[in-house]
């Protein structure tokens, strides 16, 4: 008799919803911290961090968050390169998967992503001129890249 053995969807407990909470707050806290926090022993939260299914749940939030943030990602890359500051550009297109040391980079996607980014810092800057504590120096559009 062949049975097909239906492989469950990890649920993490409650406890461990408000770990991945504090895992991913920003600035980071340490492992000791969270423990405290959470009032579990420090070997529970390293437990949990060496959990396989707790680790993939732990890392589709992450990789939620990261998506989530992309077009602001995007913008503060753009004002950082326009400084001649790239090194965020590389950090960004490896969170995103877009790329990996030693692979080529497809330039084809770029206008893509300029148009995206364009875009996105103009309904910025109309949401902006639009709120009620626009000032002038807010309705003036600024060109920073120096093109007309």
């Amino acid at each position: 008799m062949d049975e097909i053995e239906e492989k469950k969807e990890f649920m993490p407990k409650p406890i461990q919803v408000k770990f991945a909470e504090l895992y991913m707050q920003v600035p980071r806290k340490t492992q000791i911290e969270i423990a405290r926090e959470l009032g579990v022993h420090e070997n529970t939260v390293a437990n949990w961090l060496h959990n396989k299914e707790l680790r993939a749940w732990l890392n589709t939030k992450c990789n939620k968050m990261i998506e989530s943030s992309l077009v602001k990602l995007y913008r503060v890359g753009i004002e950082k390169a326009l400084r001649g500051k790239f090194d965020f550009w590389k950090v960004i297109m490896e969170l995103a998967g877009i790329y990996q040391p030693g692979m080529k980079i497809n330039t084809d996607k770029a206008e893509l992503i300029k148009i995206e980014v364009v875009q996105a810092q103009q309904q910025t800057q109309q949401d902006n001129n639009s709120s009620p504590e626009a000032t002038e120096s807010h309705q003036k559009p600024q060109n920073r890249s120096g093109q007309e």
